[in-house]
């Protein structure tokens, strides 16, 4: 049940990140020769992250994640309630996890390449995955479509947060649900 404000953004094909400014011309005209697989209209390297996003709390993020009540004044006269929210919302890191794709069995020589999505954690208080697993600083894991992602420890939220249905809606806010959408279409045809 996660009532969560719905985060929609234009996921169309990104390339790698570029290399840093320091690297030679002679590495990077290497590496645009190397790039020889064709997927969704990019040139990678079978080792090459694409479609990577950044998740946090900073507004150079690509998906920002918002205060609970940023939109929302109804708690504003209550201040356990906006105290808590300035507690949590501290908990999300600047930058606090990367999500991005990766080829699986990457082959230059046939169509048949896979994508896998991963989640890698960048934050000094970890990244859960379906209330089980808790990522830390660069762990990473696939997701699977139906993965719960969680901001937040439970744990945490629960020694701070007496209020069960303040602990809940808390928990909801900071997490979503993966859906692999590419997967699903390919599935379809």
């Amino acid at each position: 049940d996660h009532d969560n404000i719905a985060i929609h953004h234009n996921l169309l094909p990104r390339p790698p990140l570029t290399p840093c400014d320091h690297t030679s011309k002679n590495a990077l005209q290497q590496q645009q020769q190397q790039r020889n697989i064709q997927f969704l209209g990019l040139s990678l390297n079978s080792s090459d992250r694409f479609n990577e996003y950044i998740v946090g709390r900073s507004a150079k993020c690509d998906i920002k994640v918002p205060k609970r009540n940023d939109n929302d004044n109804t708690n504003s006269n209550n201040d356990i309630n906006a105290n808590h929210d300035k507690y949590v919302h501290s908990m999300i890191s600047n930058t606090h996890c990367r999500i991005f794709c990766l080829l699986k069995n990457a082959n230059a020589n046939t169509n048949d390449n896979e994508m896998e999505v991963y989640i890698e954690d960048s934050s000094g208080n970890g990244t859960f995955i379906n209330n089980t697993t808790l990522l830390k600083r660069n762990e990473r894991r696939l997701l699977h479509t139906g993965d719960t992602i969680c901001l937040l420890n439970p744990k945490i939220i629960q020694k701070k947060v007496r209020n069960v249905l303040e602990q809940k809606d808390i928990l909801n806010h900071y997490s979503f649900v993966f859906i692999n959408l590419f997967h699903q279409q390919q599935q379809q045809h």
